[in-house]
């Protein structure tokens, strides 16, 4: 008789997303193009490209799209807590807060989203210990390792690309 394994019962049942993945709404609420926005899609004989100029007619754009998490996120919220997630991970879309990279002020409609998209997660998380660990970051982008999701006008600025 074969004997089945289960999961500890304080195991984190969940999931993670890329914001430039699954947000779409590229250019909405005050939002500024990332690196990402200008990279079009590819295959084995075409390659994605990175473009200077956002060409609709000539290219499709993945990140505009995403799995549109930005209209949804509240759908999607619900979801995760049918299929018993207690952890999300996600990540932030630079650029749609800070939407130049150096603006003075970030952008309300980019931190009000985030907002409610935390707030949202935060009432349907049923565990009851939450523990954040803060993402350092700066307005000074003194590291661009990973460069596609910060603002594309500071890659062009200082010709990382």
């Amino acid at each position: 008789m074969k004997k089945s394994k289960e999961f500890p019962v304080n195991f984190l049942w969940g999931g993670a997303t890329a914001a430039t993945q699954c947000e779409g709404a590229w250019n909405v609420s005050g939002k500024g193009d990332s690196i990402l926005d200008h990279c079009t899609n590819g295959d084995k004989s075409h390659p994605r490209l990175i473009t200077n100029e956002i060409d609709t007619s000539r290219y499709f754009y993945p990140s505009h799209y995403g799995c549109k998490q930005y209209e949804h996120y509240e759908e999607d919220i619900k979801l995760f807590a049918e299929a018993g997630f207690k952890i999300y991970l996600l990540s932030i879309n630079w650029s749609r807060i800070y939407p130049n990279g150096d603006d003075d002020l970030p952008n309300f409609e980019g931190l009000e989203y985030y907002r409610n998209l935390l707030g949202g997660l935060y009432r349907e998380n049923p565990v009851k210990s939450r523990n954040y660990e803060a993402v350092k970051s700066s307005k000074k982008w003194e590291n661009v390792g990973n460069s596609y999701i910060i603002p594309a006008l500071l890659l062009y600025r200082y010709s990382y690309i």
